[in-house]
């Protein structure tokens, strides 16, 4: 619970700068218009363009990016999504999916916060350039395709197909969690490490809720 509120906390921070960014540019627009009625009235028409070009890229976004209808794994996503940012790691997140999750929301939540911390963690350990790829799929309200794609220079450590954690003894409680979750709804998961790049693809079914 207190990391979903983090993730909204983090959600609102980048609603709040859009909305002052916003505000900022219009309150600076009556100072480009009069600069270009000067240009206008020397007839440096070049200079127009010129100008009108730089405020153009200058702009900030119309709105802040949603990256999918749920609000809750919208919160996820832009939370780790500013944790990206802030370690200098390119997050590249594709998602279509319905409104309502395929399982129950705060397990689906769960499940996506923690592969994407262990990801986030293992580019923090990894030299640049440091890269995490996100696809999510949803068919219908049948099924749910998840894959997850991040820099990892060294294999993590494992014991009878289970990984060890890096941070304690026994075995990582994130990738744990999304199995024990995945292995409740029948769904089937994979964990593969290959040339510095870590992946994990997983596969929700509606069909199967316990």
């Amino acid at each position: 619970e207190n990391r979903f509120l983090q993730m909204q906390a983090a959600q609102y921070r980048i609603l709040q700068k859009s909305i002052e960014d916003t505000r900022r540019a219009r309150h600076d627009l009556r100072q480009h218009f009069k600069a270009l009625q000067g240009c206008v009235e020397s007839g440096d028409i070049d200079r127009v363009a010129e100008y009108v070009k730089a405020y153009g890229e200058s702009l900030p976004p119309d709105a802040v990016r949603r990256f999918c209808k749920n609000y809750a794994v919208d919160a996820v996503l832009h939370y780790y999504g500013e944790q990206a940012v802030r370690q200098q790691t390119d997050m590249e997140v594709s998602v279509q999916m319905e409104e309502e999750t395929i399982i129950p929301q705060p397990e689906f939540c769960a499940l996506l916060g923690n592969l994407l911390e262990n990801a986030i963690d293992a580019c923090a350990g990894s030299k640049a350039p440091r890269i995490i790829r996100l696809h999510i799929r949803q068919q219908g309200k049948q099924a749910l395709y998840l894959t997850l794609d991040n820099t990892s220079d060294q294999p993590p450590k494992s014991d009878d197909g289970r990984f060890l954690s890096s941070s304690h003894d026994g075995f990582g409680v994130g990738t744990e969690s999304v199995r024990v979750t995945v292995e409740r709804y029948s769904g089937d998961t994979r964990f593969e490490w290959k040339d510095g790049m870590f992946y994990v693809s997983v596969m929700l079914s509606a069909q199967n809720k316990p």
